[in-house]
């Protein structure tokens, strides 16, 4: 087990809270990147670290994958996904995150 939190991309929809409440769970640190800090933090109170942000804003996706082990790569299907996932994974690369699961 690391120190270094696992970033969870989607994490206040269906799969993504499952997840993170299973790391949580087994003891992980977990660091959520979102959109809506406020329902992530309803959610999961201080049992994670919150990362506010969107896959379109560079500055918000290196902050978030700063001094991270992993990348968990959830997003809704939309026309962004692509796009939305190239940029995560290519800050996730930028800041040496040891793996990426989609």
């Amino acid at each position: 087990m690391s120190d270094r939190p696992i970033l969870v991309t989607g994490a206040t929809g269906k799969l993504g809270r499952l997840v993170v409440e299973r790391l949580v769970a087994l003891g992980q640190p977990v660091r959520v990147f979102t959109r809506r800090p406020d329902a992530a933090g309803a959610l999961f109170g201080k049992t994670v670290q919150i990362a506010a942000g969107d896959f379109g804003d560079r500055t918000s996706l290196d902050t978030a994958v700063r001094g991270v082990a992993r990348l968990l790569l959830l997003s809704p299907i939309s026309a962004r996904l692509v796009t939305d996932q190239v940029a995560a994974a290519d800050a996730a690369v930028a800041a040496n995150v040891a793996r990426i699961v989609k």
